[in-house]
């Protein structure tokens, strides 16, 4: 019987997740030894524990985030169709389109000026596979869309996802300094950096959760390890890599002690009573 706890509320678990979710950022050679560091527990427990989390289906997923902004063009898009298209086209951007992320029906005003856009989308078109606009032409055929409103991008800003973190946070908390806003110019990027952001990207496996992981995705893409961090620096260098992050599952209640998250945001459903009938819905078809 493993004697390992695994509750998100054990007081060690809790101070690894507070810095495995969303406090290592950028590329680290030793991820795990970044974790040990902040939370103040020895690198050997952090594994261990990350470990028997995910087996109790406390964690999701442990991998190296991108930042796709510096990747893809990026849009809020506005689309204005006849009523009887809007389910349709609802279904359709969830289910087919690669490059489209969120999907949200809203209601509107009639009254209202742009009352006719209903249906809003985000969407990405990577580096190489058009403009915006001509992916945007091409929706809107297959939607029958009226028309359309591209609303771009021009700066982003991280934002933290720390569940555990955010237990103790009030309201009107903030940090000392104001978040950066990260420019949204593309990037381009080698053969080689394809080759390992493809790789480190991948979640990593429960035997992968050992002091040395990127050694281990190295030896798979057929790379030394000198070879495969220091271009992996280097895309952390073009900003192209976010942070080492640790997943919780959501909503579910895995642990004896209560659910494994307080708040999951948007996916609890937690919306007024308009948004709740199916007057307005909300799909996301990407994942974390």
């Amino acid at each position: 019987m493993n004697s390992i706890p695994s509750s998100p509320n054990d007081p060690v678990n809790t101070d690894i997740l507070m810095v495995a979710e969303d406090r290592v950022k950028g590329f680290r050679r030793f991820p795990f030894h970044a974790i040990s560091e902040q939370c103040g527990h020895p690198v050997p427990v952090v594994i261990q524990r990350l470990k028997a989390m995910m087996e109790a289906g406390v964690v999701r997923r442990v991998r190296q985030t991108l930042l796709a902004t510096k990747l893809a063009q990026g849009a809020l898009v506005a689309w204005s169709l006849p009523e009887k298209n809007l389910d349709a086209a609802f279904d359709w951007m969830k289910e087919h389109d690669p490059f489209t992320g969120h999907v949200v029906l809203r209601n509107t005003d009639a009254a209202n000026p742009g009352a006719q856009y209903r249906l809003w989308t985000t969407v990405k078109v990577p580096v190489g596979c058009g403009t915006l606009e001509e992916h945007c032409e091409i929706l809107k055929r297959h939607i029958g869309a009226d028309d359309y409103v591209l609303l771009p991008a021009r700066g982003v800003f991280a934002l933290g996802v720390g569940h555990m973190r955010r237990r103790g946070l009030r309201p009107g908390d903030k940090t000392p300094e104001p978040a950066p806003m990260q420019e949204t110019k593309t990037v381009s990027l080698s053969g080689l950096e394809w080759k390992v952001l493809l790789s480190v990207k991948e979640q990593l496996r429960p035997e992968e959760m050992v002091e040395d992981p990127w050694a281990l995705r190295a030896a798979q893409a057929g790379l030394e390890p000198e070879e495969y961090c220091r271009t992996a620096e280097e895309l952390d260098r073009k900003q192209v890599i976010g942070r080492f992050a640790t997943f919780l599952e959501h909503v579910r209640t895995r642990t004896n002690d209560g659910p494994v998250t307080n708040t999951t945001d948007c996916s609890t459903g937690r919306f007024p009573p308009a948004w709740k009938s199916g007057r307005e819905r909300n799909a996301d078809a990407t994942s974390a």
